[in-house]
């Protein structure tokens, strides 16, 4: 299936310019949050994380390893990573 992500940054370009660029970051937190509010019945899943710094450094580790991939493949996996912790 296919999605349509308006504003998605690469993680080449996560890398680049992520520590400069507030409308990454904000488009970054806004898809975690959907992520979060797509899938919480209950239970807010991101009250795990620590905060936007944590997700920050999480994902340009992930794009460092995956420079070719897109960060919302990096916001998935971070996010069913969250889901596992108790």
């Amino acid at each position: 299936m296919a999605e349509t992500t308006l504003g998605e940054p690469s993680c080449a370009q996560w890398l680049k310019r992520s520590a400069k660029s507030e409308s990454d970051r904000a488009w970054l937190l806004g898809f975690m949050s959907g992520l979060n509010l797509a899938d919480s019945k209950e239970e807010d899943h991101l009250s795990k994380i620590a905060g936007p710094k944590e997700i920050f450094q999480w994902i340009t580790v992930w794009c460092r390893a995956s420079p070719h991939k897109e960060v919302s493949e990096a916001c998935i996996e971070l996010y069913i990573k969250v889901l596992r912790r108790e």
